[in-house]
């Protein structure tokens, strides 16, 4: 796990409970933006592809998913259906 501010390092044990309950990948994860109970911005990567994916804490549902990866090798859309479980 990647930290954009080390504060975020702070909330490890809680970032990696994140991880855990989203079925995100902590080794390939950048904590963008972290405010406990509230909001996480993280960034996945996941083969060629990076998503930057919005979670709101309080409803636990995933707000939005961006892919980030302009070259990517088409399974962008696959990679997505991924976090659209938890978008409610």
């Amino acid at each position: 796990m990647q930290f954009q501010s080390p504060h975020y390092k702070h909330f490890s044990k809680d970032l990696n409970e994140l991880a855990r309950n989203f079925e995100l990948d902590p080794q390939n994860l950048t904590i963008e933006f972290y405010m406990p109970r509230h909001q996480a911005i993280v960034v996945e990567r996941l083969e060629n592809e990076a998503f930057q994916i919005h979670i709101n804490l309080e409803e636990g549902r995933i707000i939005s998913v961006k892919r980030l990866s302009e070259n990517s090798n088409g399974n962008g859309e696959h990679f997505k259906k991924k976090y659209r479980k938890y978008m409610k």
